[in-house]
């Protein structure tokens, strides 16, 4: 059984408090991260967001030194093929190659991949985030995912597209109806109860991508702000799987696997990025929630003149 919540929050605060106890165990507990040198038992009350949040770029940077020019090649092939596809009735881009290219997009920027490639390379990028026909044509198909009855058969797809057109801006080149109709769709319920029900069963799944299936649903909820409408107890159970040290390992494991798979494959070169992308999107929600709930530590911590407050380790690598 996955670790609780409450069990890593303990855990968590054990190694803040003793760093022999958590180098012993931090195989079972948080893979891969060190605390910083002279780190001592003084510094304890960093929150368990910003630990989170440090292992998260630790893994980050691995997966960063191995998308290199090959797989951002891969990439951008993937999006050409997706133009040479075009659909049946018009010269337009086929809305499923619309969709997959608006997410490639996304992810680029937020990988801050695309400002590594051409500037022609970019202003295609640029271009394509202004078309109304492209952006429609994206919207209709996460639209395709959705049943006429409400219902929702794949929702995380859905809200990744809807994601993809939040970040990129493309969203608002589109009318206010349609602004209006994808804010309706972010507070519908039956969708809200729908991606937690996908999630869950992807984390449960044995295939591979199941887990970068399960974690890109829960960074497109993050990022699509929809994450305070879930129930208090599904809330709590999407922080729980953020914490699971062996749902993390099987994303990085899969996301291991796209990354290599990516070096041959322009499908998997795409996959690769995107699911970089979401390990971002969920390493910043930690980070921010921790840095908040630091600085409220902090703070407190100085009106009292009796306990010394330590520099944040980037501080003390600095002298």
């Amino acid at each position: 059984m996955s670790p609780s919540f409450e069990d890593i929050d303990s855990k968590v605060e054990k190694a803040q408090g003793d760093k022999a106890r958590f180098l012993k165990s931090k195989e079972g507990l948080l893979p891969h991260f060190e605390f910083p040198s002279g780190e001592t038992k003084e510094e304890k009350h960093y929150s368990k967001e910003t630990l989170l949040a440090d292992m998260y770029e630790e893994r980050l940077e691995e997966f960063n030194i191995s998308v290199d020019e090959k797989i951002l090649n891969n990439v951008f092939r993937y999006i050409q093929n997706r133009e040479w596809e075009k659909s049946d009735e018009k010269e337009n881009m086929k809305p499923d190659n619309s969709a997959g290219v608006l997410k490639t997009f996304s992810a680029l920027i937020n990988t801050n991949s695309l400002s590594r490639r051409s500037s022609e390379e970019q202003r295609k990028a640029e271009t394509y985030l202004h078309d109304k026909v492209f952006i429609v044509n994206a919207y209709d198909h996460a639209k395709s995912y959705t049943h006429k009855k409400g219902f929702f058969y794949s929702p995380r797809r859905f809200l990744e597209i809807i994601s993809a057109l939040i970040s990129t801006g493309s969203l608002f080149e589109l009318d206010s109806e349609y602004q209006k109709e994808v804010e309706a769709y972010l507070h519908n319920p039956v969708l809200l109860e729908d991606i937690y029900q996908e999630i869950q069963k992807k984390i449960e799944g044995k295939q591979m991508g199941d887990a970068t299936d399960a974690f890109r649903a829960i960074s497109a909820i993050i990022s699509t702000n929809v994450l305070p409408q879930l129930s208090p107890e599904n809330q709590k159970r999407i922080k729980t799987y953020l914490c699971d040290p062996i749902f993390f390992e099987n994303v990085c494991k899969d996301i291991q696997a796209w990354v290599n798979a990516g070096n041959s494959s322009v499908s998997f070169a795409s996959q690769a990025i995107w699911n970089i992308s979401s390990l971002i999107i969920v390493k910043d929600y930690l980070r921010e929630k921790g840095k908040k709930i630091d600085d409220e530590t902090f703070a407190k911590e100085a009106l009292n003149p009796n306990k010394k407050i330590p520099p944040r380790p980037e501080m003390r690598n600095n002298h």
